[in-house]
């Protein structure tokens, strides 16, 4: 193999890989006569890095705890809009306004989002104006092209779900594609209907891991610790340390509710309306109701350790880099 093959090789791993092995691993492979097969298998390797490498970063305590208050939010929009569209427009909607139990159940999810929101907006919000400031007086491009990705992402996936349901009288979502129901005659044929949901699918993906790289490397770029919130009254410093310790510990106590709460109300659906939860009446692209709120739950698991993680590495005052 050539030099420069064996080079371009190299550089699909990610940097800490290719500053430890890097050099060695391009002298075998030039050494070497890979075949088609042997290639593939090192890119697939080269991915396995990458995507391992995403939860490994060199930051601060603050920055730290910000980016795994980020993927916590994430993790949990994501179950919590899987697990509305999941129920949207099935038996189990109308059961909850019979049984107050499994309404009370519903209702601590949505008390869990309103205080993930609040945290998030007390913590976000400040942070996020005093980053764009900052990168905006540093002449930090690579910073404010990274913030302008979810507002993007978002406005394209918010486009094309608003156009096609025009177009269509038919929302492209993954939740309403097929099930145990009949279609409206309005709506178009199923094999479009899986094919325009897919398409939904990959930007909502594209939408929460995009957001979570872009946010950690915004994040990564900051030196928190210099921030200064400028108002139109005053320049006043970020207490970001305070900040984000107290929306982290807030994060977590949603997370848990919401946790709880979905918890509770998958156990108490099969007692009530058993029938409902085990059929196809609106899960993940047509999986069993049963099924997909599994799949929130598991999320919101994920989201509460990861809060729990954040607020664990709560930033200290004098904190010195160091490796999560």
């Amino acid at each position: 193999m050539t030099t420069r093959t064996a080079r371009l090789l190299v550089r699909l791993y990610p940097p800490p890989w290719r500053s430890r092995y890097g050099k060695e691993f391009e002298e075998f492979v030039v050494g070497e006569k890979p075949g088609f097969r042997e290639i593939l298998d090192v890119v697939y390797w080269a991915v396995c890095e990458r995507v391992n490498h995403l939860g490994e970063f060199t930051m601060t305590n603050p920055q730290r705890s910000l980016v795994w208050m980020v993927y916590a939010c994430l993790a949990a929009i994501l179950a919590g809009t899987n697990l509305w569209w999941t129920v949207d427009d099935t038996p189990l909607a109308s059961a909850m306004q019979l049984h107050a139990l499994l309404s009370a159940s519903w209702g601590a999810v949505e008390v869990g989002s309103l205080i993930m929101l609040t945290a998030a907006l007390a913590a976000g919000v400040p942070a996020l104006i005093a980053i764009v400031q900052f990168a905006r007086s540093h002449r930090r491009g690579d910073v404010l092209m990274r913030l302008a990705f979810p507002p993007v992402i978002g406005a394209v996936l918010l486009s094309w779900t608003i156009v096609a349901g025009i177009q269509l009288h038919w929302l492209p979502t993954p939740w309403d594609v097929t099930g145990d129901w009949t279609a409206p005659a309005s709506w178009p044929p199923l094999s479009m209907r899986w094919a325009l949901s897919a398409i939904t699918a990959a930007l909502l993906g594209i939408a929460i891991f995009g957001t979570a790289v872009a946010v950690k490397g915004a994040i990564q770029r900051m030196p928190l610790a210099e921030l200064e919130l400028a108002l139109p009254w005053r320049t006043a410093p970020i207490d970001l340390a305070r900040l984000t310790r107290v929306a982290a510990v807030a994060l977590t106590a949603a997370m848990v509710v919401m946790l709880a709460g979905v918890t509770d109300w998958g156990l108490l659906s099969q007692r009530y309306d058993s029938t409902t939860f085990y059929s196809r009446a609106g899960g993940f692209f047509g999986v069993p109701l049963a099924v997909s709120w599994a799949g929130s739950v598991a999320l919101f698991l994920v989201a509460a350790v990861t809060a729990w993680r954040g607020a664990h590495l709560s930033p200290r005052p004098n904190d010195t880099v160091n490796r999560a």
